[in-house]
This record gives structure tokens, C-alpha cells and sequence, in this order.
């Protein structure tokens, strides 16, 4: 009996010191103080439902540039404007300019669904440059980004019909 509790006395001891030994030898992991930016990817017809437009994580990606549409991102480097190529992905219009750049995207969104004041208010923490009405009631709304804008358009009832994202 003695011998049989000196030997589960001694696994016990060698499995305690394998256990923190396997502890202690953890290499210690570095602290990054990477700050990541904010980013957002959409999927799908945007006709049918563009409600998107006014989350938070869609509208803070926006101002930040590192939103995603159908699997495009307006590059911060493309020529807006020119001589470019066209393209449509989901009912989304897609303009890259002549170095195959993506510098445009647009998009409607469901007619009647999303009014201005929403619109203002969830895009609020952006900056708004310019707000402009035509002869017929429709009003835009121009937005900077870090290195590019939106366009927001809304109908003569206030409704959003369709934005435009560009580098």
C-alpha cells in the first residue's frame, strides 16, 4: 500500500509540474494599439430594400471609405469623371475610370421607404457641404468623405430615390 501511494503521490507531483510548465512556457503575447477602421459590406438588390443607408455601421463606413457594394469599394485614387467603363451588378451602376478604378458607385433604393429627416439624422455625424433643390421639388444632399462624397437624392415628397458614392 505504501508503494502504491508514493506513486500516485509522485504522478500527481510530475503532472503538476508538466502542467505549469506548460503554462510558464506560453510565449507572451505583444499589445497592438491598431485602430481599425470602420467597415461595411453590402450584398444584394438595393432596389428592393435600401434600409441600410441608415445604420450607423453603414454610415460611419461611408465617411471612413471602406464600404463594400456587391464586392466593389470606391478606390480613394480613381479619376472621377472621363472616360470611363460602366457596369451593372445587382441593379447597382458601377463606374471604374480608365485605369480600371472603381471611382463611381450608384444605387436606388425602394421609392417611399426612407424620408430626408431619417436620412439627416442617421447621416448627421457626416459632413453635410451642400443641400440643393431643382425647379421640380427633388433635393440632394452632398456629403465629404475623407477623400470623396455621397450624393443623396430625394424626391418632391422628401423620399430618398438614390445615392452616389465617389471617390
Amino acid at each position: 500500500m505504501n508503494k502504491w501511494s508514493r506513486l500516485v503521490g509522485a504522478g500527481m507531483i510530475a503532472s503538476t509540474l508538466v502542467a505549469g510548465t506548460v503554462v510558464t512556457e506560453q510565449p507572451a503575447q505583444a499589445k497592438t494599439d491598431t485602430v481599425q477602421k470602420p467597415y461595411y459590406n453590402y450584398k444584394g438588390y438595393t432596389k428592393y430594400d435600401g434600409g441600410f443607408v441608415l445604420d450607423k455601421y453603414f454610415v460611419s463606413a461611408l465617411n471612413n471609405e471602406n464600404f463594400t457594394l456587391n464586392g466593389y469599394k470606391v478606390a480613394p485614387d480613381a479619376k472621377v469623371g472621363g472616360e470611363g467603363q460602366k457596369s451593372e451588378v445587382f441593379g447597382t451602376t458601377i463606374v471604374k475610370d480608365n485605369k480600371g478604378k472603381v471611382s463611381t458607385i450608384e444605387f436606388t433604393v425602394k421609392k417611399g421607404t426612407i424620408s430626408q429627416a431619417d436620412f439627416k439624422k442617421a447621416h448627421k455625424d457626416n459632413r453635410l457641404v451642400r443641400t440643393t433643390t431643382s425647379k421640380t421639388g427633388e433635393t440632394f444632399l452632398k456629403y465629404k468623405t475623407k477623400n470623396g462624397g455621397y450624393l443623396a437624392a430625394f424626391d418632391a415628397k422628401g423620399y430618398l430615390t438614390g445615392m452616389s458614392i465617389y471617390s
